[in-house]
């Protein structure tokens, strides 16, 4: 998979992440960057991204698997 970061994906004013497929680039799946929220406040809108999967971790079940995105990284 490619991943480009895009500050405004298909001239919606939307930044995130958009996902390719390595051997077609015509398959893509887009993440916005919407942000985090932390103590009821939402922060980081349009710079950076959390998506919880519903998959429990193994070694602790008090967590999930997430997909962390920023204008400089992506992190599985």
């Amino acid at each position: 998979m490619n991943t480009e970061w895009t500050a405004d994906y298909k001239s919606t004013g939307i930044a995130g992440i958009i996902c390719t497929a390595k051997d077609n680039s015509e398959i893509e799946l887009f993440f916005p960057a919407a942000g985090d929220c932390y103590n009821g406040n939402l922060d980081n809108v349009g710079s950076y991204g959390i998506y919880w999967n519903s998959s429990l971790l193994t070694f602790n079940i008090l967590s999930a698997y997430s997909l962390l995105l920023s204008n400089d990284s992506v992190t599985w």
